[in-house]
């Protein structure tokens, strides 16, 4: 090899072989653990200001501290830190300095929810059939004997009992009508515009139902004219005496042990111990309804409910009434076709009566209007009826319409079909 070819390769190597620090040299300082590498970093530079612009003021600096991070190990064993970026730098609270934190809003009480006042079925039916002012309608109280005075055929006398308690029903829901009318006439008018065109509309609706509901009852009144056959066409019956709603002693074994059962009455036997049940759950429901109504109407009136929520718990209370009676109606009719078919042809209107309603008379009809007379409350005892004088039998037959309270009347024959005395 030529010397020059030598000398590029001993040339090459030197390039390739480390160096190597002379003997007494000093080694290289070692750079700190928690150097940053480079780029990790940035410099940061004020502001650039204009020439003649006052120069901004600095904003106090925040002291920071470095929050622990984990340490890392390297190969050779020595620990290894992240570098400090921005991610683990955080403001340090001053050591006098307390936590603090939002103030909690005060807990308001729950208010007290009342308890739901108990009403009996016979109580509440009395106000539902008492008139609620001088607008009842026109007529004269008629007891049931007095209805039945002039018939004497089994059909003729159920057509006269039925046509009585429909009667007695239409009544009752026009009284409801009339009283639906007066709770929305003493509604407060609300402010905005659309609940005052809500409120005329939801009373313009009752006024039209108290019509319907008038019209409806002076019909009833003239079915109960013609089943009766009442001479006097310029008076219309008013019902005297109040439905039933206590249980039923039907005797139903014994009645038809020896002979056939006429069709549907076995239904109605079955059916009349869950209609007094009802009528207990009815009345019950009518309290809780008209209880929330009037709670609903003084938050109202408070201004922390809308209207639509006092109108929401008046239709609810309104379809609870008209329940509670359209079931003490068909609880009075299963009866009467019940006391009548079985007991069978040849009946006084005593006896009649007797299977129907019980004997204790009432002193005056509830359909003649109270005058300053404040309404009883469901807390208030009930005061029993004084006894009645005995009928007068000098009347004439010819006038149903006498002021005549029925006495105690006979009982039927050993079987009996009656209302169970109710318990003090």
């Amino acid at each position: 090899m030529h010397a020059a070819s030598w000398q590029v390769v001993l040339l090459l190597a030197a390039q390739l072989a480390p160096i190597q620090p002379a003997p007494n040299s000093p080694s290289p300082a070692p750079a700190p653990r928690n150097a940053a590498p480079l780029g990790s970093s940035y410099r940061q530079f004020e502001p650039a200001v204009r020439l003649g612009e006052p120069t901004p003021a600095k904003a106090p600096a925040a002291v920071f501290q470095l929050r622990d991070v984990a340490p890392a190990t390297q190969l050779d064993g020595s620990e290894l830190r992240e570098p400090v970026d921005a991610i683990h730098l955080a403001p340090l609270r001053p050591a006098s300095s307390q936590s603090f934190a939002l103030p909690a809003e005060p807990q308001r009480a729950a208010p007290a929810i009342a308890e739901p006042v108990a009403i009996s079925a016979p109580l509440l039916l009395s106000q539902v059939m008492t008139a609620p002012d001088e607008r009842s309608l026109a007529g004269k109280p008629l007891t049931l004997p007095a209805a039945l005075e002039r018939v004497t055929d089994s059909a003729a006398q159920l057509k006269v009992v039925k046509a009585y308690w429909l009667l007695s029903a239409a009544v009752a829901d026009y009284h409801h009508a009339l009283n639906e009318k007066q709770f929305l006439a003493s509604v407060i008018p609300p402010r905005l515009a659309h609940e005052q065109s809500s409120l005329r509309a939801t009373q313009a609706a009752a006024e039209a139902r108290a019509k319907q509901a008038e019209m409806a009852a002076i019909a009833a009144q003239q079915d109960l004219a013609d089943a009766a056959l009442l001479p006097s066409a310029d008076v219309m019956p008013l019902p005297h005496d109040l439905p039933y709603v206590g249980p039923y002693r039907t005797n139903f074994t014994a009645i038809f042990a020896s002979r056939p059962v006429p069709v549907g009455l076995r239904r109605i036997d079955r059916m009349l111990p869950h209609y007094v049940t009802l009528i207990g759950a009815r009345a019950a429901s009518v309290a809780a309804a008209d209880q929330s109504l009037d709670a609903i109407r003084r938050v109202y009136e408070n201004g922390e409910l809308e209207l639509r929520d006092v109108l929401e718990a008046f239709g609810h209370a309104r379809q609870q009434r008209r329940e509670f009676m359209a079931t003490v109606r068909d609880y009075n009719l299963s009866i009467a076709e019940y006391a009548l078919n079985a007991a069978g042809p040849g009946l006084s209107r005593e006896k009649i009566v007797s299977m129907l309603i019980p004997a204790a008379p009432r002193e005056k009809s509830v359909l003649v209007p109270r005058r300053n007379v404040q309404p009883a409350s469901a807390e208030q005892p009930v005061t029993p009826a004084l006894p009645a004088d005995p009928p007068d039998q000098n009347s004439p037959p010819s006038s149903p319409f006498r002021d005549v309270t029925p006495g105690r009347l006979v009982p039927v024959d050993p079987v009996q079909l009656q209302p169970v005395p109710l318990q003090p």
